[in-house]
């Protein structure tokens, strides 16, 4: 807006400029407070948003496959074969996943695989529905020919499955359980758990008294277990040998060295 009095009356121009806050003899209007000046730059652009993270897509059925032995102990099973099924739905038909398929995550694609010296197994899958099955030489399920856990939509995680075989075959041989420390400085402290027997599996449980310090996979190729901890007490360590479907359990104990 231009404001201009003709003539320039001084009375008028007193009377606009108390209005507009301009002086009226011949003079405009200033730019508008809020207009930028024009050699101002302009504002930097908005930043890019936040961007969104995929979640990894691949998502696990896990678990252990448990044996019944023939003295009635429920044990851990190692080197059952398991086998990933999947299938178009709910009701099937499910089928056995083909080895090294993408379904299966790069971590495993091993299909049939086997569970470990503690029995456990496990697979990260697409989204989908699955079964797994479990078998092993000489066991069978309590019915059926095949153990079969129940149809898993995924996700979400299938986690902690059980599949139980009945192996009346595996019976407990004799085992025998040492407990040794050796101190390595002032503090620390190295137990060793000797587990002899027919080639035992499974784990062993280190305790203080009543204290549980740590439970460690027992090595299947020279059957020890060794736990390093901080501390300078030498007596009243255990080493309990849980057993599996051959051997029995045992404990090992450190008295004073």
């Amino acid at each position: 807006m231009h404001v201009q009095l003709i003539g320039c009356d001084e009375d008028q121009a007193t009377a606009a400029s108390n209005v507009t806050g301009i002086d009226a003899c011949g003079a405009s209007n200033p730019p508008d407070d809020d207009q930028p000046p024009e050699d101002e730059p302009p504002p930097p652009p908005e930043p890019d948003p936040t961007p969104i993270i995929i979640p990894f897509p691949y998502i696990d059925p896990s678990g252990t496959v448990l044996a019944r032995s023939g003295h009635g102990a429920l044990v851990p099973l190692p080197g059952a074969k398991v086998t990933l099924q999947r299938g178009h739905g709910r009701r099937g038909p499910f089928r056995p996943v083909r080895g090294r398929s993408t379904v299966m995550s790069p971590a495993n694609r091993r299909n049939p695989d086997r569970t470990s010296v503690l029995g456990a197994f496990g697979w990260d899958v697409l989204p989908g529905y699955y079964r797994v099955a479990a078998s092993h030489p000489g066991c069978k399920p309590a019915k059926g020919k095949t153990a079969l856990s129940s149809v898993l939509r995924v996700p979400p995680p299938a986690l902690g499955l059980r599949l139980v075989l009945v192996c009346p075959h595996l019976r407990r041989a004799a085992t025998h359980t040492t407990l040794h420390v050796t101190r390595h400085g002032k503090r620390q402290l190295v137990l060793l758990a000797q587990v002899r027997g027919r080639h035992p599996a499974g784990v062993v449980s280190f305790l203080l008294g009543r204290r549980a310090l740590a439970v460690v996979p027992l090595d299947p190729r020279n059957g020890r277990a060794t736990l390093t901890l901080r501390g300078t007490r030498t007596k009243g360590y255990i080493a309990r040998y849980g057993g599996d479907g051959r051997n029995a359990t045992s404990v090992g104990r450190l008295g004073a060295t």
